[in-house]
Order: C-alpha cells, then sequence, then structure tokens
C-alpha cells in the first residue's frame, strides 16, 4: 500500500499544489526514514516547493479575506480586545520538535498552509516573562510562586493565565502571518539547516569525539510580520487594564 501511494505522488507535479501544509505531510517522494544525500536531497527540494506555494497569488488572495475575516471576528466577539503587529527580527520557527514525517516540524494553519504563532506559545511566552521580569518585583505576578501547597500561581498570574482550577482573564489568540508578508520576498519560510557532529554521543552510546561524521538537517524557518491580538470578557475598565 505504501509503495502504490509513493509510486502515484511520484507522478504528481507538486508544484501545482497550493497549500505548503500538504506538501510537507504527503509529498514526501522517498521512504520516511531513509538515510543519505538522496532523502537530503528530497527534503531540500520539498521545501523549496512548499516555500514556493506560499507565494501563489490565488493562495493570498484566499488568505487575505480569510485573514480579514477573522480579525474582524476577534475585534467585534469580545468585549475589550488590544491587537498589534509584530515582525521577526531573525528566523523563528514553532513546532520544530512536533511529530512530523520530515523529522523536523512546522506549525501551520491547517486550511491554507500559512505560519501560525499559536496563542498556546504566546500565552507561555507571556507567562515567563511575566515570572521573570514581574514576578521580580512583585510575587504576585509569578506564575509559579511556591505555597503550602507546592507551587501555585500568584495573585496577579492567576487572574492573568488561570491556574488547574479555573482559566485565565485574557484570552491569547493564534497570531496570523500578515497577507503582505506572502508577497515579500524576504518573508515567508525559509530554508534553514543544522549540523549535529556527534549523534551517537546525543542518543547516549558513546563519547564525543573529533572523529564523527557532521550530519546536515535541513528544516524551514519563518520571517514576516504578525498579529497578535488579546481580549477581555469584562466590558469595564478593569478589563480594559488587565
Amino acid at each position: 500500500m505504501t509503495v502504490c501511494c509513493r509510486n502515484a505522488i511520484a507522478g504528481l507535479d507538486r508544484g501545482k499544489c497550493s497549500n505548503a501544509g500538504l506538501l510537507l505531510s504527503r509529498y514526501l517522494r522517498v521512504p520516511v526514514n531513509q538515510q543519505g544525500d538522496e532523502h537530503n536531497k528530497e527534503r531540500k527540494e520539498l521545501f523549496d516547493i512548499a516555500a514556493h506555494a506560499l507565494k501563489n497569488p490565488e493562495v493570498i488572495g484566499a488568505y487575505r479575506q480569510a485573514f480579514h475575516r477573522r480579525k474582524r471576528w476577534i475585534e467585534t466577539s469580545a468585549a475589550q480586545t488590544v491587537s498589534a503587529l509584530f515582525e521577526t527580527k531573525g528566523r523563528m520557527i514553532i513546532g520544530l520538535g512536533g511529530e512530523n514525517v520530515l523529522e523536523t516540524g512546522l506549525t501551520l494553519e491547517h486550511t491554507y498552509g500559512v505560519p501560525i504563532i499559536p496563542g498556546s506559545a504566546l500565552k507561555g511566552l507571556a507567562a515567563h516573562y511575566c515570572t521573570q521580569t514581574w514576578g521580580e518585583r512583585e510575587k504576585g505576578f509569578d506564575v509559579s510562586t511556591r505555597g503550602k501547597k507546592g507551587k501555585v500561581a500568584g495573585e496577579f498570574a492567576k487572574i492573568l493565565f488561570g491556574d488547574n482550577d479555573e482559566s485565565g482573564f485574557i484570552a491569547f489568540h493564534d497570531a496570523w502571518l500578515t497577507p503582505e508578508s506572502l508577497k515579500k520576498q524576504n518573508f515567508g519560510l525559509k530554508q534553514d539547516v543544522m549540523t549535529p557532529h556527534h549523534g551517537e554521543y546525543y542518543s547516549g552510546n558513546a563519547a564525543p569525539t573529533d572523529f564523527d561524521d557532521p550530519n546536515p538537517v535541513h528544516f524551514l524557518s519563518v520571517t514576516g510580520q504578525f498579529s497578535l491580538a488579546l481580549s477581555c470578557e469584562d466590558t469595564g475598565e478593569t478589563g480594559l487594564e488587565w
């Protein structure tokens, strides 16, 4: 069955596929566990095709409509909403260690195959900053304050982020890449490579030496501008302040 699927994929023109996520999850033409130059070459080619698919004018047109439709929904469905645009300073990757047929994962919006930053990742980043920066000055902002029952969220951190018993006061929405970013040549999906030298050492089977061969691992990263939004159901000034 697997061989038949792979043979069928080999006869398809992957350049006509308009969804980068579908390409990365279904269109690898060599066995997943295959090693060597052929596998590396195929991965690099597939990454190039996926990056090119993201620049498809039809994809950009459909995604732009979805982007603005979602933005209007967020701004009108919540009582208090703040939003802003943030641009990456360098390469960014979310979901590198996620389960994936290509060994290296990447978080993409399922329908359009466009990179997103999950709200859970933004919430975790905000909670870390809250603890490390504000928590140093005021323990109420410490997400992991140690109490009589072990680690519990501080008073203010619990309001912002919630705990195991109740949700937080603030909703962190997924951040979508702006449609304008898809049209810029220096934005979008970019190829990157990491080159571990001591595979056996990392797996705990041998000591690291200078005789190990490098093993280049190609993966995709993201550059561009993202639209971030936070909302709160409180209709009063307190909600806006938080």
